[in-house]
């Protein structure tokens, strides 16, 4: 596959990078890990989610300020600078207020006489806050308004299965996704068991199972109510918000990585495992060697192996004390000793994505075992609230094969062709640990 070269600007500098990938990963590439600082104590910050969750990639591009740089795209030209950091994030002058205030309570010191606190809420308020305002225009232009039988909101495998099985049934349907369909089929290398579309590579699968352009929006499902669905979308013409009136709606918006309780977790350098296996699987960047990575779970194992497979040289540490480095990783703190890395991977598993539900008014309910906050619904993936299901990984459902199980349980009812025996199927093929089987259970029988 040819891939075009081009050359983007950091803080003045000219850098190589690929045509239409991630300015965070553009970055990273080139060993760039420090893309931010901390709004307060200005402490390094880098990248941690590669999936717009985290803010550790919000940059300035052409004058834009608080862009996502891990959502957007490389083009040829483009200016992008460190919004935090004077006069960069990289060498800013600023980080010695980390040192100053580490054991000082400035909260309560710069309150009298009132000279002095105003003279540091003026300064605070200075090296505070993300950004400054935009140098270039933001161009604007109207959106649509859609009528539609099904809106599914999410590209992921439960929003891709959720399509399908709707369009099996011959029914209007409309899917909405920014990040490309497929979701974390895009970072699977291995063959995922689809069930009625066969067994193949996650990428593979994504790219078989992916929408035709006269029925997707290339956007953000940004907001549910009163039973419509907003949709923010970058068009030739500029950004326009469509709004989305349908009959029934699958929310699929995945879920988020949850960060690592260990001292040091914000040190640029460190990723999820879900993160580290978009970085090295879908854009073919390893995210360091020696790596470590922390107690590994279901992403965190499925990540080691991969990065083996890569030639790179992987350390499991089960039992951790600190991340060290400064401002980058540089290793982990054991009873036993210093390990030495160049990236550390945190395995502290998902949870289900609740804006969208939330809004759309579904009950939710705590799951350990399933993340945490967890969407009431039944396994057709029906919900307390009429017309809206919901499925994949915003309904618990984290690995490849449970989300297009239940997304297609989805699509199904919502097409009125409800499945037979979907709890028994999803539990049997969805390929659940034990305590994962008994949180769902849980789960269906309050809903």
């Amino acid at each position: 596959m040819t891939e075009e070269r081009i050359t983007i600007h950091w803080d003045g500098e000219p850098l190589p990078a690929r045509q239409g990938d991630p300015i965070a990963v553009a970055l990273y590439r080139q060993g760039i890990k420090v893309q931010t600082r901390s709004i307060k104590y200005h402490r390094a910050r880098g990248p941690q989610c590669f999936t717009g969750d985290c803010p550790g990639c919000m940059v300035r591009i052409d004058g834009i300020p608080n862009v996502r740089g891990c959502q957007t795209g490389a083009q040829d030209g483009m200016r992008i600078e460190s919004q935090i950091g004077t006069p960069t994030a990289k060498n800013d002058i600023f980080r010695i207020v980390d040192r100053l205030f580490e054991h000082f309570d400035h909260e309560r010191r710069f309150v009298r006489p009132r000279i002095v606190r105003e003279t540091y809420q003026a300064i605070a308020r200075r090296m505070a806050g993300f950004g400054t305002q935009p140098t270039d225009s933001i161009t604007t232009t109207s959106g649509e308004q859609i009528e539609t039988g099904i809106f599914i909101a999410g590209g992921g495998p439960a929003g891709l299965a959720a399509y399908n099985a709707v369009r099996d049934a011959n029914a209007n349907v409309l899917i909405a996704d920014a990040d490309g369909f497929g979701g974390q089929l895009l970072h699977t290398p291995r063959s995922v068991d689809a069930g009625p579309h066969g067994e193949h590579p996650g990428p593979r699968l994504a790219q078989n199972l992916a929408p035709p352009e006269r029925e997707r929006i290339d956007g953000t499902v940004v907001g549910i109510w009163d039973d419509i669905a907003a949709v923010l979308e970058e068009t030739p013409d500029g950004w326009a918000i469509h709004t989305i009136k349908p009959d029934t709606m699958i929310i699929a918006n995945g879920a988020s990585e949850n960060p690592a309780m260990i001292d040091g977790n914000d040190r640029p350098g460190v990723l999820g495992a879900r993160a580290a296996r978009i970085l090295l699987n879908r854009y073919r960047t390893p995210p360091g060697d020696p790596l470590i990575v922390l107690d590994p779970y279901r992403e965190g194992q499925a990540f080691a192996q991969e990065a083996q497979d890569h030639g790179l040289t992987v350390r499991i540490v089960d039992e951790a004390i600190r991340i060290t480095g400064d401002p980058a990783v540089t290793g982990v703190d054991t009873p036993n000793g210093h390990v030495q890395a160049t990236a550390v991977i945190t395995d502290s598993g998902l949870t289900p994505s609740p804006e969208l539900g939330r809004q759309a008014g579904i009950p939710y309910t705590y799951e350990e075992a399933l993340g945490g906050r967890t969407p009431l619904h039944r396994p057709d993936g029906s919900t307390p609230i009429p017309r809206v299901l919901i499925a994949g990984s915003a309904a618990g459902h984290h690995t490849p094969e449970a989300a297009i199980r239940s997304g297609r349980w989805a699509g199904q009812t919502a097409a009125g062709t409800p499945p037979k025996a979907a709890a028994q199927t999803l539990l049997s093929e969805g390929r659940f640990e034990d305590d994962e089987e008994g949180a769902l259970r849980r789960v269906w029988r309050t809903a």
